[in-house]
């Protein structure tokens, strides 16, 4: 069954809208997380095809105030590939931020999309910052694991993989200096 995402009426608890069930990706999550700014829901999941051993992260972005329908496709949607997020989207500065899980043809990353679409169903990265060099499989390679944005730059705590391949860090990306 594909996981989705409600939207509520606080005061009645009434459905204004639900997104579309397209989320069916593994563990961490067919959903990851989600964040909202720009009055929008941007929400980090994943879903899973038979053609693929490996799940396709992608990043949905939702109007709050949904389409004028019960059930809502995303406004854009940037597919980043044979991964999925390990964390909620992070946004910030007109960007949202995804940390991405290491598979065993993709190395663990960040990735980030322009927070206000690109005017097309389907959008691409700006950037991937590759957090180490090469794949490794979820369980065995680092992971980034919690994303926070101070002072104009993006955070990232960062956590060691299995057999002692790496050490516990956390990692800071912003623009270059000069």
């Amino acid at each position: 069954t594909a996981a989705t995402i409600v939207v509520r009426d606080a005061a009645t608890g009434d459905v204004r809208w639900q997104a579309e069930p397209r989320y069916t990706g593994p563990l961490p999550g067919a959903i990851t997380g989600f964040a909202v700014a720009y009055d929008t829901v941007y929400v980090a999941g994943a879903r899973s095809e038979a053609s693929s051993p490996e799940p396709t992260a992608m990043l949905d972005a939702y109007p709050v105030a949904g389409c004028g329908q019960a059930t809502c496709a995303p406004a854009w949607t940037a597919d980043f590939g044979p991964t999925r997020p390990s964390r909620e989207p992070t946004v910030a500065g007109g960007v949202v931020y995804v940390p991405l899980v290491g598979t065993s043809s993709v190395a663990p990353a960040v990735v980030a999309v322009d927070a206000q679409g690109c005017g097309a169903p389907a959008c691409p990265e700006l950037v991937r910052v590759p957090l180490v060099a090469g794949s490794g499989i979820f369980i065995a390679g680092p992971q980034p694991y919690v994303t926070s944005v101070g002072a104009g730059r993006v955070v990232l705590g960062w956590l060691p993989g299995l057999y002692g391949s790496t050490q516990s860090q956390i990692v800071s990306l912003g623009p270059a200096s000069g």
